[in-house]
């Protein structure tokens, strides 16, 4: 979805407060014929600001100045966001059809005739019970179908409907909390009005979703109302619609709400792991599972494997192996779903071939038997039995039941006679490779959720037209909710850290400090700093530094063990050698035998140039554990640093020697070789390290001049360095 430069030149004006601008360039591209839009609107505005600008230039006052000029700029944001549509419209011809069918349909789309049609089709459907089962199904068909064709104008209608006003806002608010209006129809019309904001920011239409949202009886309705207002709010308008941080901080008042955006935040998260978890299941776990099945794909589609009587007589336990592996691969899918993976995308995926994808609003359409796309299967499958427990018991999104649905009416001709009879008995209650999900989970507002984002996931990647509507699922910026400023200041604050060590755990540090970025001054405690600190080693847009951090969790908690080590840790990367060293000498003080800590201090005196101190503990720490890589390491350059080069060289051999040696090994081996004299070894073991870990020559310069200081304490001078500089550019091993 690209954005006309002209139209975001206008916007970027707005946004800005710079209302005299704005509507120069938007009278401009109107006259100029670059833009269609409403030239009486625009000038109705021009002259309002004429006005106004006119009585503040003769001095007067008026304390609704601010307040207009705002209005005037919403007004022109009103009209901008119109114009913007025109523009889509006219380069996508799939818009244009989805914007004109419903209108050329002789359809009324007034508040009062949408209501009316939607109330009447809950009234119709109650008097089928009245009619005789004959007669009555007909009728039902008819109802449903007729219905289905209605509900999918207005969703077209809705998704492709300018900026709303007041007025059809609370008209939808009325409309969405009505008891008289099915609710799988007002959660479709949910979908429609937020895929029409996600497209363009309304602040009328987000108005609605918030309300509905907060007082929604239905939990499936209030968990779309739900996703669709955090996918639309937008703070770029924070300004220009200050409304919008208002509404947000009274809903995160709430402490169900704030649960409810803390667990939303993470599912989203989640998504981005999609395509990764489908590459596990592909790769590592169907694998496994077919191993253990005795079915196999032929060209006339699933087959019963003959059991192989040899092998079984010869291999008995491998047979019990196989349906070991396959059960335990089954629960780790299992585990995967209930830790909220999409387990089924990629295997669904390719079933949204079918012509029933092609409407838009399935996609989005709750899942229900009548649908008239699948009525026919549902009711003349003699199946059925199979169909309805699958459909209730797995952990399968509206999207995927519709596709399971429509894929097992083509495929149920091929499968074993044996398997048919079981379906038929009902034997074969299904058991998904998720597994069977209880009814009280299936009720929760998460698990709604969830299903509700992987219906949405599967539009934003799947849908034939989906490159015309905003794709949210894109990157984790866009997903991380919780970045934006609009939540800065709010009770939601509370919930930050929460997120923060969440993402930190699974890797996505950048919007991990976004995110506590985000937090504003009076809300930064100790667990922040504490955060922020780890975070920070992690992204390259920190504002404030580990160390930092740390001295500032220590100032909200004194002594505190964590944020001891962390600064201990910091100040001896920063070579603050003395104040880690007394760091460390807090910590030793309440953990005496702690190895860890006498590892760093002992570190921390080798610098000072107290090695003997520091070699008595790293002795005994070496006869205690003379396995310890870190041990070994820190001794080797303890030695180094005390011009006992032969027993340093024994260690450093020893640890080149494991496998895989690290990167530091080779470093500390060179300089321990450089230090004792043997240049030419040095340099070999500086090219050795270049080319295992391929370290171009500036790289491997910088980590020499890091360790400047110290190579001069050893007596080397500046021309030796230079000559070692320039040996290891060379990359010429002797």
């Amino acid at each position: 979805m690209t954005e006309n430069p002209i139209i975001k030149q206008i916007k970027d004006k707005i946004v800005d407060g710079k209302l005299g601008q704005a509507i120069s360039e938007a009278e401009n591209a109107l006259l100029s014929g670059q833009l269609q839009g409403n030239q009486e609107t625009l000038s109705a505005i021009k002259n309002e600001y004429t006005l106004l600008t006119d009585y503040w230039r003769r001095g007067y006052s008026d304390n609704q100045r601010a307040a207009l000029y705002n209005q005037m700029l919403q007004r022109l944001y009103v009209l901008t966001a119109n114009m913007e549509q025109r523009v889509r419209l006219q380069g996508s011809p799939y818009l244009m059809n989805l914007y004109k069918r419903p209108r050329q349909a002789a359809r009324n789309w007034s508040m009062a005739m949408i209501r009316k049609q939607l109330e009447d089709f809950v009234s119709n459907v109650a008097l089928l019970e009245l009619e005789p089962e004959h007669v009555g199904a007909a009728k039902e068909k008819e109802l449903y179908e007729s219905h289905q064709l209605w509900i999918s104008d207005l969703f077209d209608y809705i998704v492709m409907s300018s900026q709303w006003s007041e007025s059809i806002a609370d008209a939808f608010i009325e409309l969405l909390s009505a008891p008289t209006v099915d609710v799988r129809d007002q959660q479709l019309i949910v979908s429609a009005i937020m895929l029409s904001g996600m497209n363009s920011f309304d602040f009328e239409k987000l108005r609605v979703l918030m309300r509905v949202y907060q007082h929604a009886t239905d939990e499936g309705l209030r968990q779309r109302a739900l996703v669709g207002w955090v996918l639309c709010q937008d703070k770029r308008y924070q300004t220009l619609y200050p409304e919008q941080a208002a509404l947000i901080h009274e809903l995160c008042e709430d402490e169900h709400c704030r649960n409810e955006l803390t667990e939303l935040q993470m599912q989203l998260i989640y998504s981005l792991k999609t395509d990764a978890d489908g590459r596990t299941i592909e790769k590592e776990i169907m694998p496994d599972i077919m191993k253990g099945s005795n079915l196999k794909l032929t060209r006339n589609g699933l087959e019963e494997a003959e059991e192989d009587q040899l092998e079984s007589v010869l291999h008995p336990e491998k047979t019990e192996q196989y349906m070991e592996q396959m059960e335990r691969r089954m629960q780790q899918m299992a585990d995967m779903q209930k830790q909220g993976s999409d387990i089924y995308f990629h295997g669904f995926k390719l079933m949204k071939r079918f012509p029933f994808f092609q409407t838009l609003s399935n996609w989005f359409v709750p899942f229900f038997p009548q649908h008239p796309s699948i009525s026919g299967i549902w009711k003349q499958n003699k199946y059925n039995i199979f169909l309805k427990t699958i459909t209730k018991t797995a952990a399968f999104c509206d999207s995927d039941k519709y596709s399971f649905a429509l894929g097992f009416d083509q495929i149920v001709d091929v499968l074993p006679q044996s398997i048919l009879e079981m379906l038929e008995r009902g034997q074969a209650a299904a058991s998904p490779l998720g597994g069977i999900v209880p009814k009280e989970e299936q009720l929760s507002a998460a698990f709604k959720r969830r299903l509700y984002l992987q219906n949405m996931f599967r539009f934003a990647r799947l849908f034939t037209f989906r490159s015309v509507f905003r794709n949210v699922f894109e990157d984790e910026r866009a997903l991380a909710f919780f970045t934006s400023s609009l939540f800065k200041g709010s009770a939601l604050e509370q919930r930050f850290s929460e997120v923060v060590a969440f993402m930190l755990k699974r890797g996505f540090n950048d919007v991990a400090l976004d995110v506590l970025n985000n937090t504003s001054e009076e809300s930064r405690d100790y667990q922040f700093y504490i955060l922020y600190a780890r975070t920070a080693k992690y992204a390259d847009h920190a504002s404030i530094k580990p160390i930092d951090c740390y001295r500032m969790a220590l100032e909200l908690q004194p002594h505190d063990k964590k944020a001891l080590r962390g600064f201990a840790r910091e100040s001896f990367e920063m070579r603050s050698f003395d104040v880690a060293a007394k760091a460390y000498d807090e910590l030793l003080a309440a953990d005496a035998d702690n190895a860890a800590l006498l590892l760093g201090k002992a570190a921390c005196q080798a610098n000072m140039g107290q090695c003997a101190d520091a070699l008595k503990v790293l002795y005994r720490l070496n006869y205690e554990q003379p396995d310890n890589h870190t041990v070994n390491s820190v001794l080797a350059w303890t030695l180094t640093e005390d011009h006992q080069f032969e027993q340093a060289m024994k260690i450093y051999n020893r640890l080149l020697q494991e496998t895989p040696a690290g990167a530091e090994d080779y470093l500390n081996t060179a300089f321990c070789l450089w230090i004792g004299g043997r240049i030419n070894e040095a340099v070999d073991t500086f090219l050795r390290f270049r080319e295992l870990f391929n370290v171009d020559a500036t790289a491997l310069q910088e980590k020499l001049s890091e360790e400047r200081d110290r190579l001069s304490q050893h007596g080397i001078g500046d021309i030796d360095f230079r000559l070692m500089c320039e040996a290891v550019e060379g990359g010429v091993r002797s």
